[in-house]
């Protein structure tokens, strides 16, 4: 699992890993100063599932 960052002037491309952790994701992104995803917190399972 882990997750990448693209970024250009006014957007992120986040590309998580198979078996991330969907709300660890949305945490990480959140405390990395990218919003955006916080109204998808705490929905159960991984990316990829």
């Amino acid at each position: 699992p882990g997750y990448d960052v693209a970024e250009d002037d006014s957007s992120w491309l986040v590309t998580a890993g198979a078996g991330e952790t969907w709300h660890g994701l949305v945490n990480r992104t959140i405390d990395e100063g990218m919003p955006g995803l916080e109204n998808l917190a705490l929905i159960p399972g991984t990316a990829g599932a």
